[in-house]
């Protein structure tokens, strides 16, 4: 079941719309000053309504969904935190998921609500929540700040109904934090060299004596196959969509060896329909081979290590390209990494 929120890679500000158009919104964030959010070691907090009302309004988001679903919040509050200052707050859910797969250098400046206060305490600031539940992508920042000195807890994109969920992110704000994200966002080494080791073969075995390009290509399918059709109206992309994004790359590149890295949650289907294709490695490692990593952050950091990307709908082939940073061949054309802003 897809997340309730979403992301995107330096792209275009055109390219701020909603899941609908296979982009993703990243949900906004929140952050407590050191002095206000740091406990004492093995001493939760107290909250009351009362002493939250004489306070800046504290902004939390609850995980659900997949990685992506979660690295989505955790992002927006993180920028919001660094560019405005906000009080913010992760459950133990979204901070456990993502530090599965990254090192998280700035982890610490985004407290986890179970750690911080009481459990007593925690129930009662859940009880008093603000959802925030708007999905227009333009006002998004403008409606968190308008919370910012009202005194709420604000919970933004709750979980809930499908037809109430978010999916969306705000491009230009991911844009002009791209460098600051991917600073955050460094795989666990584990990840990070099973994915190097797995180019470094591919090099040494490539006989036509040319540079080497590898290109992210993510297929999502499975259960999102008939989520997309009743919540988004539309059909996922299929292989003659891939086709056409793997010639943009050949054509782009002649002079270079060009390696589609494929990547699927369901690589039968990649193989079935692109496992034939010269230069598509079929690198995803759903269904294949133990290596005693998780899948999906083996995955990830395969799209994430290429040069480029070939992306669907989801929020997960989104953030491998966001990640890449490379120039990216989406459902609406190839947007060039050269006249994105960074």
């Amino acid at each position: 079941m897809p997340g309730k929120s979403v992301v995107q890679e330096d792209h275009s500000q055109a390219m701020i719309t909603r899941h609908t158009t296979g982009c993703l919104y990243f949900l906004s964030f929140l952050q407590f000053s050191k002095s206000s959010t740091s406990s004492p070691p093995g001493q939760c907090q107290e909250w009351s309504l009362q002493k939250q009302e004489q306070e800046q309004s504290l902004y939390v988001s609850f995980g659900s969904g997949r990685l992506g679903a979660r690295m989505t919040p955790y992002t927006l509050l993180m920028i919001f935190k660094e560019k405005h200052g906000l009080n913010v707050m992760v459950d133990k859910e979204i901070k456990d998921w993502i530090k599965r797969y990254f090192i998280l250098p700035r982890g610490e400046s985004i407290p986890v609500l179970e750690e911080y206060f009481c459990p007593q305490s925690l129930a009662r600031l859940k009880a008093h929540m603000t959802n925030y539940t708007e999905n227009d992508p333009q006002m998004t920042e403008k409606h968190i700040l308008q919370y910012r000195d009202q005194g709420r807890v604000v919970n933004l994109w709750p979980e809930g109904p499908e037809e109430t969920s978010s999916y969306w992110v705000p491009d230009a704000m991911l844009t002009a934090y791209g460098t600051f994200i991917r600073e955050e966002f460094v795989f666990r080494p584990e990840y990070q060299e099973h994915v190097d080791n797995m180019f470094k073969t591919i090099k040494k075995n490539d006989k036509s004596g040319k540079e080497i390009i590898f290109v992210g290509l993510h297929s999502r399918r499975t259960d999102y196959l008939a989520f997309s059709k009743k919540m988004l109206k539309k059909s996922v992309v299929g292989k003659t969509y891939f086709l056409e994004g793997i010639e943009y790359f050949q054509e782009e590149f002649p002079e270079s060896q060009v390696y589609f890295m494929a990547v699927s949650d369901d690589m039968r289907w990649m193989a079935k329909h692109l496992g034939g294709i010269e230069g598509v490695v079929l690198a995803g490692s759903a269904g294949g081979a133990d290596t005693g990593l998780d899948p999906i952050g083996v995955d990830l950091c395969i799209l994430a290590s290429c040069n480029h990307s070939i992306v669907s709908q989801g929020q997960f082939g989104q953030w491998g390209a966001f990640l890449a940073a490379g120039d990216i061949f989406s459902e609406y054309g190839a947007m060039v990494r050269s006249v994105l802003s960074d």
